[in-house]
């Protein structure tokens, strides 16, 4: 008994660390369903799909440009060097993926304001729990109507949940 459970842990430990060089092209249909219904934007995932099972089960993404709703602008939201989903293990158990927790890494993100507010605002559908979004050393683009900012924030480290009923 112990000898299958030595070689049952040895074997999960092989797989994971394997994992991560495993493309899951397979599942790149539903991790972009996933991120547009969580981000209420249509999303574009130029490069690899893979799974991660440590530190923590995630799905990675390369290349990913999220678009900007287009009240705001034709320009995407955001070009994403690398895009980690960290999956709702609730809705994992129903048989779906849904986006827990967004870490966008080196990402050019637009920031635009209108005279209706920011175009950050409308990325959080309204009614449902959206993901927290990371992002780790990101450029933050200011854009005022149709003009850019020569001003940006480089390296930005920026943390995003939905408020909670307490505010």
């Amino acid at each position: 008994m112990k000898k299958r459970l030595l070689w049952l842990t040895a074997l999960l430990l092989i797989a994971a660390a394997a994992l991560p060089y495993w493309t899951t092209d397979f599942a790149r249909q539903a991790l972009i369903n996933a991120l547009e219904s969580s981000l209420s934007r249509p999303v574009r995932i130029q490069g690899k799909t893979r799974l991660q099972l440590l530190p923590r089960p995630a799905v990675l993404a390369t290349d990913v440009i999220i678009s900007d709703d287009p009240a705001y602008s034709l320009e995407p939201f955001a070009y994403v060097a690398l895009l980690e989903v960290q999956p709702s293990l609730r809705a994992l158990l129903t048989g779906r993926l849904a986006a827990r927790r967004l870490r966008l890494t080196e990402p050019s993100v637009n920031l635009m304001r209108t005279a209706s507010g920011w175009n950050i605002q409308t990325l959080l559908p309204a009614g449902l729990t959206p993901p927290e979004i990371k992002v780790r050393q990101g450029r933050l683009n200011l854009k005022q109507g149709d003009s850019k900012s020569p001003f940006f924030l480089r390296n930005a480290l920026v943390d995003l949940s939905a408020p909670t009923p307490q505010g």
